[in-house]
């Protein structure tokens, strides 16, 4: 079951049964994570034609994200 997509990816996040889940993002990565991920990945990202300060400067912070893995045990734990 498809549960979220996007321009970039058509299967951002999905579900197959009852117990397989899987994202193709991190909700685990705060801004400052982010932000110094793509400082240490500069290059690499670089190489694959991205403009890295334009990658720094749409960084932003995304408080709903920082929640959904709590969500996500809960749901877990609930159904168990």
């Amino acid at each position: 079951m498809l549960l979220a997509k996007n321009s970039f990816d058509a299967h951002h996040a999905f579900r197959l049964g009852s117990s397989t889940w899987g994202v193709q993002f991190h909700p685990e990565f705060s801004a400052q994570v982010m932000s110094t991920y793509i400082c240490e990945s500069r290059n690499d990202i670089a190489r694959e034609g991205l403009n890295v300060e334009e990658l720094l400067a749409r960084v932003d912070a995304t408080p709903v994200s920082a929640s959904l893995l709590q969500q996500f045990s809960a749901l877990l734990i609930n159904e168990q």
